[in-house]
This record gives C-alpha cells, structure tokens and sequence, in this order.
C-alpha cells in the first residue's frame, strides 16, 4: 500500500463515519419528556390578574434544559413569554405544580394552556414535545357580564 492510498482510505472512512453520525442523530427516536395529560388545573375559576396553580406527573429521559413556550388558547392564542424551567433531570413520576398569573388585561371566556418544550438534543436536531391542560375560566369583572 502506497502512501497515498492510505491517505484516500483515511478520507473515505471518515466521509463514512460522518455519515453515520449524521444518520443516527437525525432518525433516533428521541423521547425526552413524558407528560400524563391532560394538565390538572387546580383553580377551575380565576380572575384576570390572579394566579391558575396547575398540576402535572411526567418522566424527563434527558438532562438537556428546554425552552417553553406557553400559550393561553380559547379559540385564539395569547402567547406568554418563554422560559426555560430549572432542570429536572432523568427521574420517573415527577409531581410538579405551578403558579401561573393570568395577564389582567385577559378576556373572559373558557381556556386551556398549551405547551410547547423544545430540546436541542443534538447540533442538528431539535425534539418538541407539547401538551395541554384541562379547561378552566377567566372571569374579568370590568369586561364581562357577570
């Protein structure tokens, strides 16, 4: 074997190699987090200001931080800032509860919350993972008919 031979393997091997990576980071079926849905909402009824406190189990199989984004939907969507939660990592049955403030400047009317949990799992794929919770009302007395 010449010199340069070797030099033609060592490149066609890693052109290989490459692909292969790229392959199995596109097609694995990633699973990073696991939500029983629907959300529970713990406070059915809430006025435009206050607080909705909502309950949830999940599995998280990563320890990759999201970015979420929520949005309160009645038909339309009121997207609320992103965030990205503190880092919970690998456990089974995770019990969570949150405190969430309605924007006071909400319309009345029946909704539910949608999430959306983007993960980088890897440089060229991203994973989002969405879900949403049970119904509840927002009452706002200087807008609505009560």
């Amino acid at each position: 074997m010449t010199m340069k031979n070797w030099h033609a393997n060592l490149i066609v091997a890693t052109m290989w190699g490459f692909a292969g990576l790229f392959f199995f980071w596109t097609l694995y079926p990633y699973n990073p987090l696991e939500i029983n849905e629907p959300v529970k909402i713990v406070t059915p009824v809430v006025k435009a200001g206050d607080a909705v406190i909502v309950e949830f189990t999940f599995d998280k199989n990563t320890d990759v931080t999201p970015e979420v984004s929520l949005s309160l939907v009645d038909g339309v969507i009121y997207n609320l800032p992103t965030y990205s939660p503190s880092n919970v990592t690998g456990h089974t049955n995770n019990k969570a509860v949150n405190v969430l403030t309605i924007p006071p400047s909400m319309p009345c009317g029946e909704y539910h919350l949608h999430w959306e949990a983007t993960y980088e799992m890897n440089p060229i794929r991203d994973v989002v993972v969405k879900y949403e919770s049970e119904k509840f009302e927002i009452l706002n007395s200087e807008i609505c008919n009560e």
